[in-house]
C-alpha cells in the first residue's frame, strides 16, 4: 500500500474523527452492559488509525524522536492496518 500525502491540518482532523468514532463505540459498549457482540475489531482498528495519523502529524511537524520509539509505533500501526484498509 502506498502512502497518500495528506495536508498537515487534515491529519489532525482525520485522527480526531477516527478517535471519536472509536470512543463512541466504546461508550455504546459500556452503556449496553458490556455485551461483547457490540464491540468489534473495527473499534480497535479505528483507534490504531487515529494513533497512526497522530504519529504522522507529529513527524510532519518535526517533533524529535531521538529513541525512534514513535517511528517503531508508527511502523507497527501501518503493518497492523495494512489488512484493514488494503
Amino acid at each position: 500500500m502506498s502512502a497518500i500525502a495528506i495536508p498537515t491540518p487534515r491529519l489532525g482532523l482525520l485522527a480526531a474523527q477516527q478517535a471519536t468514532a472509536a470512543s463512541a463505540e466504546l461508550l455504546r459498549f459500556a452503556a449496553d452492559q458490556n455485551t461483547i457482540e457490540l464491540l468489534g475489531q473495527e473499534t480497535v482498528e479505528l483507534l490504531a488509525d487515529a494513533l497512526k495519523l497522530a504519529l504522522e502529524l507529529t513527524r510532519e511537524l518535526g517533533e524529535p524522536d531521538p529513541d525512534g520509539d514513535r517511528g517503531q509505533l508508527l511502523a507497527a500501526c501501518v503493518k497492523f492496518l495494512d489488512g484493514w484498509v488494503g
